[in-house]
């Protein structure tokens, strides 16, 4: 990747993370902040950004080492499932999506997508 090319991304994303407080998304519905999350995918896949730029980067939040990415996601994935797990403890049903208390209705979410997923059905048993 040429320097001059990098330092324009970094500046962009720079500007987003500023304006947004937070990383852009590659599955975004707008086109810009796509572009954006989409060169973070792909730099951070080949391995091709500059110390300096990786350095940068991690200031907003990026994370470059996918080693430490997959380990965070797995982290943050367990702390779901635990939430989870004591939901159905303390309630003795699943959390609904239809719901006022948004805490609630994220759970509910995120079971759905790990259900059609078909992921984690180990973890969880027959409350699944």
């Amino acid at each position: 990747m040429p320097l001059e090319s990098e330092r324009q991304w970094l500046a962009k994303v720079e500007s987003f993370v500023n304006e947004h407080k937070r990383l852009p998304s590659k599955i975004s519905a707008d086109a810009f902040e796509r572009s954006l999350g989409a060169w973070l995918q792909k730099a951070r896949n080949e391995c091709q950004l500059r110390k300096e730029t990786v350095v940068s980067l991690e200031k907003l939040g990026y994370v470059a080492d996918k080693k430490v990415l997959d380990e965070r996601k797995v982290t943050e994935l367990k702390k779901k499932i635990d939430k989870y797990k004591s939901f159905l403890e303390i309630k003795k049903r699943r959390p609904a999506k239809k719901c006022d208390n948004d805490e609630e209705r994220h759970l509910a979410e995120f079971a759905d997508r790990m259900r059609n997923k078909f992921r984690l059905q180990q973890d969880l048993g027959e409350f699944w």
